[in-house]
């Protein structure tokens, strides 16, 4: 089995997370972003439960019109 190797976190952008969040808000429904620990701690992971990693938020998919 070969070995993955998991993207290094990038500082520059962690440090901007909520300038990203914010400007995430303006073209998705706030709601569709977690961004909280709790929220996003099951996102860590894939079907490879051995390869973790925490994702800086989730964007969750609607095709509710309502929402556009």
């Amino acid at each position: 089995m070969s070995e993955l190797v998991l993207p290094k976190i990038d500082k520059a952008t962690i440090n901007k997370k909520e300038y990203i969040f914010k400007n995430l808000a303006k073209i998705i429904n706030p709601e569709n972003v977690l961004s909280h620990a709790d929220d996003i701690k099951p996102y860590e992971t894939d079907a490879l439960a051995a390869y973790t990693q925490t994702p800086l938020a989730c964007l969750l998919y609607t095709s509710d019109a309502a929402d556009e």
